[in-house]
């Protein structure tokens, strides 16, 4: 592979040379001329004689000059050999050799063997070079190395060009190439170098290590500005791969060890492009279906892997340190902690529009359709903030001074229990204890609203300035009060003090209420009521009682309704039952029905009061 490529290098050169070195020849009459010789002595040949040279031999063409200890020299072709400490040298150019060809009338000098040409720009070596003299270009073949603007560049086989007034050379590298700068080291099978336009084209399985990170694809440009590189763009299969180090804290019979971790940063992606400032990388960016696997260490212990993926993935750099990863476009994640970690144990689920990673400070936000799921508790809002230290997420209906967004209100969803709303929301992951700013939910058939909500224990919730209802609307027509109020799931509803409010209009209150909370158990407690209107009722307030069950056998409800077109109503049931033997219920009922004046102060007169009675048992006979 090695020999065709250089085969096909060298055909594109001679083609090279015919296409420069002709005009040249047209129009130049300088010619090769002896300056001196210890020894000349002139042999004859077929078709003429040529002379051959010994001593400090010194031949001059134009302004350059070539000597060494022996020469062969064909005057009437313009041939000549020279063997023995060769040495050329053309204003600030030098060439040293073992041994060269000059084909003088095409100014093509054949250097064979430890050949160093340099000047005040560049510096090459190599086996044998092939140099153009009057245009300062050549193909340079086996072991070339070429030194220039702080770079080293190995290759198999070399053709450069350098441009009157340029710093620097063009070149084409070919097999085994390796570019060194500083501490970046990059590697392919073929290399081309643009001085004019300051950019190099690595091809062939190319990759550059810069400092510990790899990066890879079917092709890389590098673009340079000012000796420096600016910028870099993978146009295909972009892959970067980084090592990072820290330790691993294991704890065993109650002694505490460090292990040593090394882990590997891995990021894809269609295209990366990486920008640099002094030469140091910047940022990234990787576009089209990006992944990121990043590994999380706290204080260099090692917390977890956290994979990420998105349209785009953009990295910020500090100095060596990864600073900042920003993932855009359908961005999602998982974060997977390690065995090891004490504050979480259960992997942390995450999507959104947008998601930023701060590592060091280890903050992440979330935003717009933001979403957090964690064990059996699912998170979603308009912008989330997770702090990794703390484990503590602060959810928000939209990005902090963003007022174009549409906002989503922050929710907690908790497997089995229906979710809570509110206008911010405070979460610990860890501890699983939250706060809610202006919250909601819906527990069993009413709604309960209150200026915070809090759950200091695993399922049981405080609420702040709370209030309950079971009319669905936005204002609702009535609502019970409450200052302070504790939800025991699947338990009790304590409140105190309890106030009926309706239309916004206090009727009445008590110090204390106990409502029942078990999602169909029975539990004795307040039975809250339902507000509405009809033609023939007027508007009502339906069902509000007290449910009391003393043994597994019977219970009884007392409830007590209100119509302003109808009157007062109060119900009382009493169910029995023992399993096997007998069962029942009974009912009493009293309407009292108010008068039809519209004068209040006559509400009482001529009203009319009816009395139900309905008793039904089952006996089972053996």
């Amino acid at each position: 592979m090695k020999t065709n490529n250089s085969r096909i290098y060298i055909n594109n050169f001679v083609n090279y040379l015919i296409a420069i070195v002709l005009p040249v020849l047209l129009f130049s009459d300088d010619r090769l001329r002896l300056i001196h010789a210890d020894i000349l002595e002139n042999k004859p040949i077929e078709g003429g004689s040529v002379q051959e040279l010994k001593g400090d031999v010194l031949f001059k063409k134009g302004e350059m000059e070539l000597s060494c200890k022996k020469a062969i020299y064909n005057e009437t072709t313009g041939i000549a050999t020279l063997t023995g400490n060769t040495n050329v040298v053309k204003k600030d150019l030098h060439l040293t050799c073992d041994s060269l060809l000059f084909y003088s009338q095409e100014d093509i000098l054949k250097n064979f063997n430890n050949v160093h040409i340099w000047d005040s720009d560049y510096n090459l070596t190599a086996d044998s070079v092939i140099y153009l003299t009057e245009i300062d270009s050549g193909y340079a073949n086996g072991n070339a190395t070429l030194i220039q603007q702080k770079q080293t560049i190995n290759a198999d086989a070399l053709h450069y060009h350098k441009k009157p007034e340029s710093d620097a050379v063009s070149y084409e590298a070919v097999g085994n190439v390796i570019i060194e700068e500083g501490t970046r080291i990059a590697t392919c099978g073929h290399a081309i170098y643009n001085r004019d336009a300051g950019k190099t084209v690595l091809k062939v399985n190319p990759e550059i290590d810069d400092g510990g990170r790899n990066l890879s694809g079917t092709e890389i440009s590098l673009y340079y500005e000012n000796e420096q590189l600016k910028t870099l763009l993978i146009p295909e299969k972009a892959h970067m791969i980084s090592p990072q180090f820290g330790w691993r804290k294991t704890v065993s019979d109650s002694l505490t060890q460090r292990d040593s971790v090394e882990t590997i940063n891995d990021l894809q992606g269609k295209t990366l492009n990486g920008f640099f400032i002094g030469g140091e990388l910047d940022s990234l960016r990787l576009a089209g279906m990006a992944t990121s696997v990043y590994h999380v260490f706290e204080d260099s212990i090692y917390k977890g892997i956290n994979e990420a993926s998105g349209d785009t993935i953009t990295m910020l750099f500090d100095k060596k340190n990864m600073e900042e990863i920003l993932i855009s476009g359908g961005a999602q994640g998982t974060f997977i902690p390690d065995s090891t970690n004490e504050k979480t144990e259960s992997a942390i689920i995450y999507s959104s529009k947008k998601i930023q990673y701060l590592t060091g400070k280890e903050l992440t936000h979330l935003e717009k359709n933001a979403s957090i799921t964690h064990e059996n508790t699912k998170l979603t809002a308009g912008y989330m903030k997770l702090n990794m230290k703390s484990n503590v997420l602060n959810a928000l209906p939209t990005v902090p001074a963003d007022t174009t967004d549409i906002p989503i209100r922050p929710t907690v969803e908790e497997k089995g229990k229906e979710p809570m709303r509110g206008d911010e929301i405070l979460y610990n992951l860890e501890s699983k204890k939250g706060r809610i700013i202006m919250g909601e939910t819906k527990m069993d058939d009413g709604f309960y609203y209150g200026e915070e909500i809090r759950n200091r224990e695993e399922g049981t919730y405080y609420i702040r300035e709370s209030i309950y209802t079971t009319c669905d609307l936005v204002i609702p027509h009535f609502h019970f009060a409450s200052d302070k109020m504790k939800i025991i799931n699947e338990d009790k509803v304590v409140a105190r003090p309890l106030i009926l409010y309706v239309g916004g209009i206090p009727i009445f209150g008590i110090p204390f209420a106990i409502f029942p909370h078990q999602y169909g158990a029975r539990h004795s407690g307040w039975i809250m009521p339902t507000y509405g209107e009809t033609a023939t009722r007027g508007q009502f307030l339906d069902g509000l009682g007290y449910y009391w069950a003393p043994n597994p056998y019977w219970d009884s409800k007392a409830l007590l309704s209100f119509a302003d077109r109808q009157g007062l109503t109060f119900k009382l049931y009493n169910r029995y039952n023992k399993r096997y033997s007998y069962s029942g219920n009974l009912k009493l009922e009293t309407l009292y029905f108010l008068s039809s004046q519209k004068d209040i102060t006559q509400i009482g007169d001529d009203n009319r009061t009816n009395f139900v009675l309905d008793w039904r048992h089952s006996q089972s006979l053996r």
